[in-house]
């Protein structure tokens, strides 16, 4: 059996169902066969305030730090985005969020191939 870790910012939870569906569909095609495992990691980006008068942005508080869907678990990290002038930034400030989160995945004894 193949271990793949798929890592992606593009990837739906359950506040965001329709968020990158394409690549929940790819992978769970994917897994379907039986010869991959596959565990998710879609960091997303951190908010403080679940209250709805803060708009799409309190979607991000409400989406839960793990899950799973469809048979597959699913990690939602948070990272540091500052909205309209973050975007240089965002991939850096996505690796530190999910380097913990990478580290104990391996030390839990998923030894990912890909």
């Amino acid at each position: 059996m193949i271990k793949v870790l798929t890592f992606t910012s593009l990837f739906p939870n359950s506040i965001q169902q329709r968020h990158g569906i394409f690549v929940r569909n790819r992978l769970e095609q994917l897994v379907k066969n039986g010869n991959v495992e596959s565990i998710v990691v879609a960091p997303v980006p951190w908010f403080p305030f679940r209250n709805k008068i803060f708009g799409q942005y309190s979607q991000y508080a409400r989406v839960p730090l793990s899950e799973e869907i469809n048979g597959i678990k699913i990690f939602h990290p948070r990272y540091i985005n500052i909205p309209k002038i973050g975007m240089n930034l965002s991939p850096w400030l996505m690796v530190v969020g999910v380097k913990r989160l990478l580290k104990k995945i391996r030390k839990d004894g998923y030894d990912f191939d890909l």
